[in-house]
């Protein structure tokens, strides 16, 4: 199992930071987006997958089939493909 390198860690917090400090999200919207990332941080490490760059969507469909076959609802899901996408769009205007 290979953890996220130091500067994707970075990255994830940065984004987290930006949802608390410049979106103003919920605290519990926040805490909810968190524990998403923090589950596709997890995944990643059991894949190998060392840096967000290297995340492919077959990577990303396998990750949210294997919560859908969780007793995960559908809103919950639809929440965490929200934050993932905001994770890369966040990610992608960083440069």
């Amino acid at each position: 199992m290979t953890p996220l390198d130091s500067t994707a860690r970075r990255q994830l917090e940065a984004y987290l930071d930006n949802l608390r400090f410049q979106q103003r999200l919920s605290p519990h919207t926040l805490a909810a987006y968190g524990r998403d990332l923090h589950r596709l941080e997890t995944y990643c490490a059991t894949r190998n997958i060392a840096a967000w760059r290297d995340l492919q969507p077959r990577d990303l469909r396998e990750h949210l089939a294997e919560r859908h076959r969780q007793p995960v609802g559908s809103r919950s899901l639809q929440r965490e493909l929200s934050a993932i996408r905001g994770l890369f769009a966040y990610l992608i205007k960083q440069g």
